[in-house]
């Protein structure tokens, strides 16, 4: 297996491609998956319309980024321009553990949260099905290319991103899921309480 995610790996890898459109392309999807994108949940958690998605999407980040810490840490693998002849980062050069990708893991969070919470949308709302099922599959094509960008880049094996799509993905689904109960939860002690 080990053999395998290698040689995956290198046919991935960029090599001595410095340059180019596609460099730039897997540089900006690796920024659009770096922790710091979650700021652009702050304008969501200010308005009172968006607010309980952004703040059930934030702890479910956060989550799976404490997740994906404790992993690495049990898991303890080398990255692969720290343990293969010939590779060098390409990107920044991360000096944490390899497995799980935190850029695939919170990429895949992301795009879990957004697919339930877009179905969800889409059953009450059958007329707006079209566009969340776009938006949907936007979320998760540009969440592939994070996942790709880290090996392309030289700092994740495929086996890195695979896991941490897994578990991201997973999480997604769980946060959007438990958001829904809370909500529901929540609506029916208000109307408990409205008919005391």
């Amino acid at each position: 297996m080990i053999g395998l995610d290698e040689h995956v790996f290198r046919v991935w890898y960029a090599g001595d491609a410095t340059n180019g459109v596609a460099m730039k392309a897997m540089i900006a999807a690796t920024l659009l998956g770096s922790g710091w994108s979650m700021l652009a949940l702050v304008p969501l958690l200010v308005h009172a319309r968006t607010r309980r998605f952004a703040a059930s999407l934030t702890a479910t980040l956060v989550t799976t980024a404490a997740i994906v810490a404790l992993m690495k840490l049990l898991v303890r693998r080398n990255r692969p321009f720290m343990s293969l002849d010939g590779v060098h980062a390409l990107f920044g050069s991360p000096m944490d553990f390899s497995f799980p990708s935190g850029h695939a893991a919170g990429s895949f969070a992301v795009a879990g949260f957004v697919a339930v919470a877009a179905a969800r949308r889409a059953q009450a709302e059958p007329e707006l099905a079209r566009p969340l099922l776009a938006v949907s599959a936007a979320v998760g094509i540009l969440a592939t290319c994070v996942a790709f960008s880290r090996v392309y880049l030289g700092v994740h094996f495929p086996g890195d991103v695979a896991g941490g799509a897994v578990v991201g993905a997973t999480l997604g689904v769980i946060g959007a899921r438990a958001s829904r109960t809370s909500h529901e939860r929540l609506l029916a002690s208000r109307t408990q309480d409205d008919t005391q």
